[in-house]
């Protein structure tokens, strides 16, 4: 049985909380996906999830 990885998307606009908080998702075991803004989210959402 495969074991898919739940995805995070962090969105913030201060780079080093993103990383930081990517770093850390990415430790525990998950994919994450990061944008600087909601518009960046949005998009990366419809092409991620939908």
């Amino acid at each position: 049985m495969l074991e898919t990885k739940t995805r995070i998307l962090v969105v913030d606009d201060h780079p080093a909380l993103v990383t930081l908080t990517r770093h850390k998702l990415i430790q525990k075991g998950y994919e994450v996906l990061t944008a600087q803004n909601g518009e960046d989210a949005f998009e990366v959402a419809k092409t991620e999830y939908l």
